[in-house]
C-alpha cells in the first residue's frame, strides 16, 4: 500500500508559494496603463498636426541658407523671391530672371505650396520686407523694403504659424 506523502520539500512549498501568488493586473493598474496610452496618443496626435508646418519652416530656412551660400561661393548677388499672394517662392541668381537649381532635385527650385504635395495646405502669410531678400558676396542681406531690424517671415497651416527671422548683420536665419 503506498503511503499519502504529507511533509513537503523547501523547493515544493516554493513552487505552491508562486503558482498561489500568480494574479492578474489590478483594475487600476489597468485603469492606469489605459490613461497613460491614451495621454501619449494625444500628444502624438497634436504634433503630427504640425509637423508638416515644421518641415515647411525648416525647408524654407533651408532655402534661404542655401541662397546666402551661393552668394558666398560664387560671389554675386542671390536670394529669394517671395509671392504671399501666389503662396509661393524661388532662389534666384544674380537677377530674379535666373533661378537657382534645386541640389536635391535638379530643377529650378521654386515652391509652390498650393501645388506641391509634400507642403499642401501650408500658407506663405507674409513678410516684412518686401518681396526680396537677397544677400551680397559677404552674405550680408539686403532687404527689399528695410525692416530696420530682423527680417521676419511667417508661414502658417490650418491652426498653427510658424515665424522665420532672418538676422540684418548676418544673414543667419532662425525657427523659433
Amino acid at each position: 500500500m503506498l503511503k499519502k506523502r504529507t511533509a513537503s520539500t523547501p523547493l515544493e512549498k516554493n513552487i505552491k508559494k508562486r503558482r498561489n501568488s500568480l494574479t492578474g493586473f489590478t483594475l487600476i493598474e489597468l485603469t492606469i496603463v489605459i490613461a497613460i496610452i491614451a495621454i501619449l496618443a494625444v500628444v502624438v496626435a497634436v504634433s503630427t498636426g504640425s509637423s508638416k508646418l515644421i518641415g515647411a519652416a525648416n525647408k524654407l530656412m533651408f532655402d534661404i541658407r542655401y541662397a546666402q551660400q551661393l552668394a558666398i561661393s560664387r560671389q554675386v548677388s542671390c536670394g529669394v523671391s517671395f509671392a504671399p499672394s501666389d503662396n509661393n517662392y524661388f532662389v534666384y541668381i544674380g537677377d530674379t530672371s535666373v533661378k537657382a537649381t534645386d541640389p536635391h532635385v535638379g530643377g529650378e527650385l521654386f515652391l509652390d505650396y498650393d501645388t506641391d504635395s509634400e507642403y499642401r495646405g501650408i500658407s506663405l502669410v507674409s513678410t516684412n520686407f518686401g518681396d526680396l531678400v537677397s544677400f551680397d558676396y559677404l552674405g550680408t542681406p539686403n532687404f527689399s523694403s528695410g525692416p530696420g531690424g530682423q527680417g521676419i517671415i511667417t508661414v502658417q497651416d490650418n491652426s498653427h504659424t510658424q515665424t522665420l527671422t532672418i538676422e540684418p548683420q548676418t544673414g543667419g536665419v532662425e525657427v523659433p
